[in-house]
């Protein structure tokens, strides 16, 4: 959990704010489980500080307030799973490439329904010249 937790504070994360009504009380409680359970010593520091990284990061391209709820739930039920590092890497991932490049993760495009996106800057990314 420790290689996880330096995988995600390397890089600037934009998160969302929790959203109000029912996803917002189950990040809450889902994150105060966490918190417990590390006063109670069954898991670890680490694996609590991630956990609002992974569920809140700001996923490129996701705007309303519905898709952003269904995005949170999402990563609610990954976290659930036990597929941290799966979302460590997702986020980790789209941090190393910034804002340019093809963009978007896998669980993005799994959500929009397409394999790719256009980008002006041809998928180059940042600091292509040009």
């Amino acid at each position: 959990m420790q290689y996880l937790y330096n995988k995600v504070v390397s890089h600037p994360h934009p998160m969302y704010s929790p959203p109000k009504g029912k996803v917002g009380n189950l990040f809450l409680t889902r994150f105060t489980a966490e918190l417990r359970k590390v006063r109670a010593r069954e898991t670890n520091l680490e694996r609590a500080m991630i956990f609002p990284a992974c569920i809140l990061w700001k996923e490129p391209g996701i705007r309303s307030a519905k898709e952003i709820r269904r995005w949170i739930l999402q990563r609610l039920q990954l976290w659930d799973e036990g597929k941290f590092a799966e979302l460590v890497n997702d986020i980790t991932n789209v941090a190393r490439q910034g804002t340019g490049g093809l963009g978007g993760t896998m669980m993005t495009r799994a959500l929009q329904g397409s394999t790719t996106r256009w980008s002006p800057t041809g998928g180059c990314g940042r600091g292509c010249g040009g």
